[in-house]
């Protein structure tokens, strides 16, 4: 209420100023004729003085107001990216950072976190080196598809975290039994998420041997192995649609 008291008196110094000022300028020459130049000269002096206050006035006044709102605009921005199935790496990384500041105590364990998100990307980035060398890409587009469910998998493991962390109050001491359940959730959701990217990384590695054509047949059925487990992973953890199916056998040719 004040910050807005501010501004509508701020913004009504800035308009009688104004006036004022035009009104001394209009009415110049009849000010000089009655009173001399020098009261010409001295007229507009009371309006510049409240038209500067005005100014100050409002700049005080509109600065609570925006940043209220701009604290709504980014409030509703991270609930639209924490959204359940919408959430996206970039969101899931600010909030996990966002946590470390709130529960300090909780710092390595989220630093595990965002070690795993660190790890999955560096798995679509092998992966995409990978195909953009030997020139697969179209090839092997179904397994790139399967990593980037694996990764919103990820994600949505890890928003579970962020949901119970930032329910957690800031009082609840380390040796607090719902401190303590944070932890062991946080342990729950990385032990998931290992799982994964373990499956991801002997996927990835299978997928360059047979690329460079150093494994052989056998690493082809073992390809399809680790796909099928990371399938049932992707399909145990989402009721989002089933990926297409990522057997090698059922690839597409290279264009």
């Amino acid at each position: 209420m004040r910050g807005k008291g501010l501004l509508i008196g701020g913004l009504g110094g800035l308009v009688v100023g104004g006036l004022g000022l035009a009104a001394a300028s209009i009415f110049r020459i009849a000010i000089i004729v009655n009173q001399g130049i020098i009261a010409a000269n001295m007229a507009p002096i009371p309006c510049y003085v409240l038209m500067g206050a005005g100014a100050v006035a409002t700049a005080l006044g509109a600065a609570p107001i925006i940043k209220q709102q701009t604290a709504r605009l980014s409030e509703g921005k991270r609930t639209a990216l924490l959204a359940e199935g919408k959430e996206t790496p970039e969101a899931i990384r600010s909030e996990l950072q966002r946590l470390k500041k709130l529960h300090p105590l909780l710092a390595d364990d989220l630093d595990a976190c965002l070690g795993q998100m660190d790890s999955m990307d560096r798995r679509k980035a092998q992966l995409d080196e990978i195909l953009r060398i030997s020139k697969t890409e179209n090839e092997w587009s179904n397994v790139v598809e399967l990593l980037q469910s694996v990764e919103k998998i990820i994600c949505a493991n890890l928003r579970v975290v962020i949901v119970r962390g930032i329910a957690c109050d800031q009082s609840d001491q380390p040796n607090s039994t719902y401190y303590d359940e944070l932890k062991k959730l946080i342990k729950t959701q990385q032990d998931k998420n290992q799982k994964l990217l373990d499956g991801s990384k002997e996927a990835l590695d299978h997928v360059a041997d047979l690329i460079s054509g150093e494994g052989g047949g056998g690493d082809s059925v073992e390809l399809d192995s680790w796909l099928k487990v990371l399938r049932g992973m992707v399909a145990q953890n989402t009721s989002a649609e089933t990926p297409t199916d990522t057997s090698t056998e059922e690839r597409g040719t290279a264009a």
